[in-house]
């Protein structure tokens, strides 16, 4: 401590610490203060550094997990059908042309391609064959041909088990007319064209050698066109059918013959993709 003399008052006065601790002390608190703040910041820091590097070797192992887990997918392939006939691919980066080529004997200069998801939802690669897509597992492809579909009368006979056999495997539940026992008839939901979403009953006269050979033409449970024995598709070739009254409907035949058949895999899907393009194409 030490002593100070005033002049012009003539007294002294004492100065130091020990009078005026209160300054002091919170000084030294607030340093102290400081010093722990700075010592939690600095262990916050770490903290975080160590969060982040944590944090980018996490990104890194899920990068290598993705790229080993699509490595694996492509190593064991993708599953898919054309026309029915089940294939697998370990590129599934194609166009439609490729596949037309690569899964079938017909030529993509006369046909194309078309995906199939059912209500009214197909995917046509008409006039899109370059196209790159991409074949996903489960997909379902169809094979049209771009020549017209032809007339004729229809008239065939059948025998039908391999043909019910087909129909069931591809979720249909077919029927035999009472008394014809070559008429087959089904449910059939229309899948593209303007006649979209709607239910319509299929009759088919499958005739005794198939596959080896297709049905003639279909029968409708819908008049949709007034019977034109001529003309072209898809007016012309109506007639009366033998399907009348079944299921109390009245029923119409069209007369359009699968000409491409020698040229597929002679399936249920197959036929199909004939039925498609009929519907495409009203």
């Amino acid at each position: 401590m030490s002593v100070e003399w005033n002049e012009d008052r003539g007294e002294s006065r004492q100065s130091g610490p020990g009078l005026c601790g209160c300054g002091s002390d919170s000084e030294q608190a607030a340093k102290t203060e400081i010093e722990k703040a700075q010592r939690e910041i600095g262990r916050a820091e770490k903290e975080i550094e160590h969060g982040i590097r944590d944090l980018n070797e996490a990104r890194i192992h899920l990068d290598k997990a993705e790229r080993d887990l699509e490595r694996e997918h492509h190593e064991e392939g993708v599953h898919f059908t054309v026309d029915g006939e089940p294939f697998e691919t370990r590129h599934p980066e194609q166009t439609p042309n490729f596949i037309i080529k690569e899964y079938s004997d017909r030529d993509p200069a006369t046909n194309y391609l078309v995906k199939i998801q059912g209500h009214g939802k197909d995917v046509s690669y008409k006039d899109k064959g370059n196209t790159q897509i991409t074949i996903e597992d489960c997909d379902a492809f169809q094979i049209i041909s771009v020549g017209p579909a032809p007339v004729s009368d229809g008239r065939s006979k059948t025998g039908v088990d391999a043909f019910i056999a087909g129909l069931q495997d591809v979720g249909c539940k077919p029927e035999i007319v009472p008394n014809k026992s070559d008429h087959v008839a089904f449910t059939y939901e229309v899948p593209t064209g303007k006649y979209a979403g709607q239910s319509i009953n299929i009759g088919l006269v499958v005739p005794p050698d198939f596959p080896l050979t297709p049905p003639g033409g279909v029968h409708i449970s819908s008049l949709i066109h007034p019977n034109k024995p001529g003309g072209s598709h898809p007016t012309g070739g109506v007639h009366d059918s033998s399907f009348q009254g079944y299921l109390g409907h009245s029923w119409q035949y069209w007369s359009r013959p699968f000409n491409e058949w020698s040229k597929t895999k002679r399936t249920i899907t197959a036929y199909f993709g004939h039925l498609w393009k009929l519907w495409d194409t009203q």
